[in-house]
């Protein structure tokens, strides 16, 4: 049996709730879900449970309940860009490590996970992460003073925005 399921994410148009019609209409029409101009196209008979249309004048997706065509938002926006990362920091001399907890959303409810990359990091600190914090131990000698720049990820789903800040040691 060939199955006729398909991944509304590959039909979504990069964070946005608005599904390219091209790709309904060359991937998905005439297998199991059947296209319309607008909502006001969708048949009020001979439906079954379940059956599905999609309507091209508002890139929406209908199933039919049994009694009635119910709308189904299809969405993969974009996490909020992580907050609590401040634009720079300056590392304490004494090895005190920094601390910074980001915290980012998603419109559509689903989990965040967070991830980092460096741009110059040598012998200026070590960066540690648990989930969404990250602690940033610097080194206590003046031989490793400089600057590198950390970037913070919040990924859901498929989207990834980031937050980049400056770390100074400076001894």
């Amino acid at each position: 049996m060939t199955s006729n399921a398909f991944k509304l994410s590959n039909i979504l148009i990069n964070g946005t709730s608005n599904v390219d019609p091209v790709m309904i209409d060359s991937h998905v029409a005439g297998t199991f879900l059947d296209v319309v101009s607008s909502p006001g196209d969708l048949p009020v008979s001979g439906n079954a449970l379940g059956d599905q249309r999609w309507a091209t004048s508002t890139n929406k997706l209908f199933f039919w309940n049994g009694t009635a065509w119910i709308n189904t938002t299809v969405s993969n926006y974009l996490p909020s860009v992580p907050s609590g990362v401040e634009n720079s920091y300056n590392l304490a001399l004494d090895g005190t490590a920094t601390v910074i907890t980001a915290t980012s959303t998603d419109p559509d409810g689903t989990a965040i996970s967070w991830t980092y990359s460096t741009t110059g990091l040598t012998t200026q600190a070590a960066i540690g992460q648990s989930t969404n914090v990250f602690t940033i131990t610097p080194s206590t000698v003046p031989a490793n003073n400089g600057i590198f720049y950390l970037t913070i990820s919040a990924t859901s789903n498929t989207n990834t925005v980031a937050k980049t800040t400056k770390i100074t040691l400076a001894h």
